[in-house]
């Protein structure tokens, strides 16, 4: 699995209950991927600028034709609703979490436990 730097949010330093998304998705065609993980650095880029954005990474398992994005959210609201173009499979799972110490990227492993 190969994955991005954190990309810290505007609400990176938030404490207390966050909002978790995972997102998987999974391209019907291999020649599809690059454009959808292209997509994902894209909202990457825009990250900083999102209103309650705590912090995100992307993922990609290439050979399997998978990518995905783990993102980090003050709450329901500040979520962005996942757009796609190309043909495939998107799995996404929205936990809420209370027992994150602190949104920074040594502290994120709280989150996914």
């Amino acid at each position: 699995m190969l994955r991005s730097r954190w990309t810290p949010g505007p609400a990176a330093g938030a404490t207390g209950s966050v909002l978790v998304s995972v997102t998987d998705f999974r391209t019907g065609r291999l020649r599809d991927l690059p454009g959808v993980y292209q997509a994902g650095l894209t909202l990457r880029r825009a990250w900083p600028d999102l209103p309650g954005a705590v912090g995100m990474w992307l993922w990609t398992q290439p050979l399997e034709g998978r990518c995905g994005s783990v993102s980090i959210w003050q709450d329901e609201g500040s979520l962005v609703p996942v757009r796609r173009r190309d043909p495939g499979t998107v799995t996404s799972h929205i936990t809420r979490r209370k027992d994150i110490c602190k949104a920074t990227p040594a502290s994120t492993k709280c989150c996914a436990s």
